[in-house]
């Protein structure tokens, strides 16, 4: 008789603990699926629920919380440190490769302007390295500020920096590469003497040139520009000088 009434008693106990088992380590299980996404061993993990009531699962769920703020941040500097130039704040090489990619994908008209700092060496030995970093970050500034807000500035490598003018046509690269030109030309130095730059233009149509050849040709042009003189704006092809202030 005794086990005809416990055991009904028993079973219900057990389904009792059963549920309160499932219960207690659903939010757990979910947190652990939510920890494993974060670390990218899984994918489409919803981002669980807070449960009050658990304090295991409660304090878990801040720690995970905390853990993915954290990751995200260090994900995004990553991210800026991949693409950004660590002196100048500008946009790098790579970044300048990936963004050429796509316009040319896309078939989009834009210019390609590649730019070097006149004597940049001299500036170096004369002044130290110091001051010859502060004029890349000068030269970086002038840049951004004379480009439109949908034209990106690269720092290509040493003192050569890259833009892209975002379906610009050749008068308008001209004009946007004159306006740096002159104004890098007349910005005060903290040495007292000017700086002077000197740029090379190509353009991109939408036809089928490649991303190297574009460069090639802006860095032939350029090259131009400092074997005629320096201080002055040279179109690929042209091989006219645009400007020149020597």
């Amino acid at each position: 008789k005794m086990l005809f009434y416990l055991v009904p008693v028993i079973i219900l106990l057990l389904m009792v603990i059963y549920q309160l088992s499932i219960r207690l380590s659903q939010p757990l299980e979910e947190l652990a699926d939510y920890a494993h996404s974060i670390a990218g061993e899984s994918k489409g993990s919803f981002k669980p629920k807070q449960n009050s009531w658990n304090y295991e699962a409660y304090e878990l769920y801040h720690a995970i919380m905390t853990l993915e703020q954290q990751t995200r941040e260090k994900e995004r500097r990553l991210q800026q440190e991949a693409h950004y130039d660590a002196l100048t704040g500008v946009l790098n090489r790579r970044a300048l490769r990936a963004v050429m990619q796509n316009w040319i994908h896309n078939r989009y008209q834009f210019a390609v302007l590649m730019l070097d700092i006149d004597y940049f060496k001299k500036i170096n030995d004369t002044y130290g390295h110091a001051m010859g970093d502060e004029m890349l970050r000068r030269v970086a500034t002038i840049i951004e500020e004379q480009i439109e807000s949908a034209d990106l500035c690269f720092r290509y490598g040493g003192e050569e920096f890259a833009m892209l003018l975002f379906e610009a046509d050749l008068v308008a690269a001209l004009k946007t590469s004159e306006k740096i030109r002159h104004t890098a030309e007349q910005s005060p130095t903290p040495f007292g003497e000017s700086v002077t730059v000197s740029l090379g233009v190509t353009m991109y149509y939408g036809d089928d040139q490649s991303m190297e050849e574009l460069l090639e040709q802006a860095d032939s042009a350029l090259y131009d520009a400092k074997k005629t003189g320096r201080n002055r704006v040279i179109v690929h092809q042209e091989q006219t000088a645009i400007s020149a202030g020597d």
